[in-house]
């Protein structure tokens, strides 16, 4: 008699932490605030901080002013593998491209040196519509 094999497909690991970044920026003072929650690969949540900043000059400037703030956070916290979420689609293309703008040159700089400390990143676009789920 042959033995029977039987095979059982395997659920995809994903290794990544995921962090999600949201901002709040005034027009007309230019003041922000920036929040960041990450989540296990399983997308529990671990931890949220903030920060705020004065003279930020747009929106634009502001999420990746959280970008950099969250991966120093990743990385006090030994996160090596993280994929970030945001809801500008601009800066995620920028992120993803590594272009730059020159409003932005000094920021996406200092996040491109964060960059080469983690193992493994990517930055998605995550719609404000889902939002409610992080």
């Amino acid at each position: 008699m042959t033995p029977r094999i039987l095979t059982k497909s395997l659920p995809l690991l994903i290794s990544d932490f995921l962090c999600f970044v949201d901002v709040a920026w005034s027009t007309g003072s230019g003041n922000s605030g920036f929040g960041w929650t990450f989540h296990d690969p399983s997308n529990l949540p671990l931890w949220q901080e903030t920060a705020s900043s004065a003279f930020v000059p747009s929106v634009l400037a502001a999420e990746a002013l959280a970008v950099k703030h969250a991966l120093s956070s990743a990385l006090i916290h030994e996160l090596t593998n993280i994929q970030v979420l945001s809801d500008s689609q601009i800066l995620v293309r920028l992120l993803n491209s590594k272009e730059s703008t020159v409003e932005l040159r000094g920021i996406l700089h200092n996040i491109s040196l964060l960059r080469l400390q983690i193992i493994s990143i990517s930055f998605s676009y995550f719609s404000r519509s889902c939002k409610s789920r992080s």
